[in-house]
């Protein structure tokens, strides 16, 4: 299968108010998200855990066999060349060869500085092992303490029309009034309107304008501001800025995704076999911008005899429909509500509703494949916040299960990303939030999640927020293996 590697360099990576509901009495989990406290030694930022300079090798030399287990231990060094005598270091790690790669089965953190990669054998041949250092264990502790002290550190827009949409007012909003405002902007003597929605109690608030009543709120726009985390952290913070530890969920093998946790088909379902399976189906895809991947994939290439429709959508915040009107399968994309950060297009107010009011729209006789994913626009929250949403979208899954008996669903986990330097959007806040999903959603009855984490960062195309189509396929055939399965 292949023989040790020497030492080799890690790859570098590409470039405190809880707003916890009153009366809401959920479990505070975090076991998932190991953080060393890296405050009890002396660190220095000047020094971070250094690519160039930490290293990993091949425990042993011996011949390795399919199915075998290679172990690669990494060792963290920082700038000054020194072996680091703590964890937190935040890795990627995967094998690949001609068509075929897999990311690690888990990387252990020894918190000494040391680590250790296992990665099973899934095909023979010659292998790559690649380890990849994203956030050293300093950035991570840097963002861990903004994330927890500064949640409202990214303020979102929202735009007031005046008579025929002549004038308008532009002003920020946020799930919370203690808001951060720019002092460059003149909002003086400020009250807030209180857009709090009256069936689920997810709070929204902007700032009112001076002339214009709060009903003249017409549309959500572009984040208002991503500025102000420069105001909590020092520059060289911002410098140190600018791993996962669980099973690995499957491997690429001739550009094929093959999970080793789901008892998947091996082959591809064809067309006859997924038109008849969803034959006289309602597909809600409820989230964000990733969902809607899945959506359009469904609408484009899988139901290629359906309709497509914008219901008088002016982005791609939705909401959208397809129908399959031969088969009587219909497609509906919804955003998941408020957070949204759009930054190129607008969405209409009436547009946005949260997940649990359109499950509970959801009428008991049909029917119905729901398919959820939120995680990519809540980088900006606190935690307490985000596992607040999850658990009323669970209570909403449960309501819908207790009536319809024909509902089946299934939530796509985070994907890995572009990371582009954008200090509110790294990988290590996106990870966390999905490992705060995983645990509040794990274990419902009927309920499947999709584990696409590993399955972007295995594939060969790279790191995508927007995974290209192969990946998008591969996702969307796992989902309807399990929709479209013969037990």
């Amino acid at each position: 299968m292949g023989r040790g590697f020497p030492n080799q360099p890690l790859r570098r990576f590409a470039p405190a108010t809880s707003h916890k509901h009153d009366g809401d009495d959920y479990p505070t989990l975090t076991s998932r998200i190991p953080t060393p406290d890296i405050k009890q030694v002396n660190i220095s930022l000047d020094f971070p855990t250094s690519p160039k300079l930490s290293y990993y090798f091949v425990k042993s030399n011996k011949p390795y066999y399919l199915c075998d287990t290679i172990e690669v231990s990494i060792e963290a060094r920082n700038a000054k060349n020194e072996s680091k005598v703590y964890g937190g270091d935040f890795f990627f790690a995967w094998i690949h060869a001609l068509r075929a790669s897999a990311a690690a089965d888990k990387i252990i953190d020894h918190f000494n500085g040391t680590y250790t990669a296992k990665f099973r054998l899934h095909w023979a041949g010659q292998v790559k092992i690649i380890i990849q250092l994203v956030h050293s264990a300093e950035a991570v502790d840097v963002m861990k303490r903004i994330r927890d002290n500064f949640p409202a550190r990214v303020v979102y827009g929202a735009e007031f029309y005046a008579g025929e949409h002549t004038t308008s007012v532009k002003t920020p909003c946020y799930i919370a009034t203690d808001m951060y405002i720019n002092p460059k902007e003149k909002f003086a003597n400020m009250t807030f309107c209180n857009f709090t929605d009256d069936r689920t109690s997810f709070p929204w608030f902007c700032v009112k304008p001076k002339m214009l009543s709060c009903d003249t709120y017409f549309q959500h726009t572009s984040t208002w501001d991503y500025e102000y985390i420069g105001d909590l952290i020092s520059e060289d913070e911002i410098r140190l800025i600018s791993g996962p530890n669980h099973g690995v969920a499957g491997f690429y093998y001739k550009d094929v995704w093959h999970s080793l946790v789901c008892h998947n088909r091996d082959d591809n379902l064809r067309l006859p076999e997924i038109t008849k399976c969803l034959q006289n189906h309602t597909l809600y895809f409820l989230g964000d911008s990733t969902i809607r991947q899945w959506y359009e994939h469904f609408a484009r290439f899988i139901l290629k005899e359906s309709k497509v429709e914008k219901l008088h959508a002016m982005s791609g915040l939705g909401p959208n429909m397809a129908v399959d009107e031969t088969h009587g399968i219909h497609l509906k994309y919804n955003w998941h509500g408020y957070p949204v950060k759009v930054h190129v297009h607008k969405a209409l107010v009436k547009d946005i509703e949260y997940i649990p009011n359109r499950i509970d729209d959801i009428e008991s006789d049909k029917k119905v494949v729901v398919f959820i994913t939120i995680w990519a626009h809540f980088s900006g929250t606190s935690l307490d916040y985000y596992r607040n949403r999850l658990y009323k979208i669970k209570d909403s899954i449960q309501r819908l299960q207790s009536r319809n008996a024909y509902a089946r669903v299934l939530i796509k986990s985070a994907n890995t990303i572009d990371y582009w330097g954008n200090r509110n959007c790294t990988p290590w806040y996106y990870w966390s939030l999905d490992q705060v999903m995983r645990e509040v959603m794990s274990g419902i009855d009927n309920v499947t999640i999709i584990d696409v984490w590993d399955m972007t960062i295995g594939h060969h195309s790279g790191y995508r927020i927007h995974p290209n189509v192969d990946v998008i396929a591969q996702e969307t055939d796992m989902a309807l293996s399990f929709l479209c399965s013969d037990d």
